[in-house]
């Protein structure tokens, strides 16, 4: 079997990329890098986290392809052939997108068309991140940028597949990215880490969600926390956005408290996750690490899209005695493995990768 990999952003496709090298092990894999995840676009954190990923492509894959860059996407995103002007499309038999959100302008409705013109039997897109319960995007995107998506777990499929045949193209794969998260399961807890999803108020403004303050910081009780662990601090910044005045501004705030250290891009965020001794977080999927992991973790409510969040226990307003209780009864039960095994598939057994490859394969048939 002949399979495309389209690569267009990193913080999404990060969670796919591991089924590359499997599949290349039985299949010819090429993967097209566009968008952010071309060579011609600037990287926009302190860490070009695309080097290792091209390095490892170039090792396990037959060819690797570097597309337009954002400037490039932005002039052709309605032009598929002229995107796809480095491929020969007719040879695959799957093209699988790293995303699934699919926007017009990020040129993937016009590539899967193309798609269709060259014959591609079937294209499959992936998981863009944790989103609404009530995005409509999934389901309208099938036939307009793919034939099937995957995506997280069962949950997902219930609250996107409202018809039963659209419930049949929605794959539950969980996040294969996560499967290593079981090679550090034994790692000391270092830190209390923290993971904001908007520092910036007027970009939490516009996107109608609370912003991460020194207010918030003092309101979850973080310094009391971190006294009684005896431990310091981290918070992982995403590389979403450019490093603003209103960011040193939170990083000189939050150092009167002491050992606060801020990161933004990090090699391996598993390993970053696995040092925590507790997790106070956005409702990001970066927050299902520590869960499947049964590290104590807190969703902040209000601070992002609630989606797959919605019911965990662990979802709490940003209070010293909400944060210190939901802690301490994770600490007490351990991880939930009823809850993740219904949100992300192979989540509880780390075999998310099996997932994704078995369904692939399966289109052979």
């Amino acid at each position: 079997m002949n399979i495309l990999l389209v690569a267009t952003v990193y913080r999404c496709g990060e969670k796919i990329y591991p089924v590359i090298e499997p599949l290349a092990k039985r299949h010819s894999i090429d993967v097209f890098c566009l968008g952010q995840m071309s060579e011609n676009t600037p990287w926009p954190g302190n860490v070009d986290l695309r080097k290792p990923f091209y390095k490892k492509c170039s090792e396990v894959c037959t060819n690797v392809i570097q597309g337009a860059g954002h400037a490039g996407v932005g002039k052709h995103y309605r032009d598929g052939k002229k995107l796809c002007s480095s491929l020969n499309l007719s040879s695959y038999d799957v093209v699988l997108i790293d995303d699934n959100l699919c926007k017009s302008g990020w040129g993937l409705p016009a590539i899967y068309r193309e798609c269709k013109r060259a014959g591609v039997k079937t294209v499959i897109g992936s998981p863009h991140g944790n989103r609404g319960t009530d995005e409509k995007f999934v389901v309208h995107n099938l036939d307009r940028s793919y034939d099937y998506s995957f995506v997280f777990g069962k949950k997902e499929r219930e609250f996107y597949g409202k018809k039963q045949n659209q419930r049949n193209r929605l794959i539950p794969g969980g996040i294969p990215s996560n499967d290593k998260l079981s090679s550090y399961l034994n790692n000391k807890p270092e830190y209390i880490l923290i993971i904001p999803n908007y520092t910036e108020p007027n970009q939490a403004k516009r996107a109608g969600f609370r912003c991460f303050r020194r207010k918030t910081f003092v309101d979850c009780g973080v310094p009391q926390l971190s006294r009684k662990l005896s431990l310091p601090v981290v918070v992982k910044e995403k590389s979403k956005f450019p490093r603003s005045k209103q960011s040193k501004s939170l990083q000189k705030q939050l150092a009167k408290f002491g050992d606060v250290r801020f990161l933004l891009d990090v090699k391996d965020d598993n390993l970053l996750i696995s040092k925590a001794a507790c997790v106070i977080s956005a409702p990001s999927t970066l927050a299902f690490k520590p869960i499947q992991m049964g590290i104590p973790t807190v969703v902040l409510d209000g601070f992002g899209l609630l989606g797959n969040f919605h019911d965990f226990r662990g979802l709490v307003e940003p209070s010293h005695r909400a944060v210190m209780r939901t802690v301490e009864r994770q600490m007490s039960h351990g991880r939930d493995g009823e809850w993740i095994r219904h949100t992300l598939e192979g989540g509880v057994d780390y075999r998310s990768t099996d997932c994704y490859v078995g369904f692939i394969e399966s289109l052979v048939d």
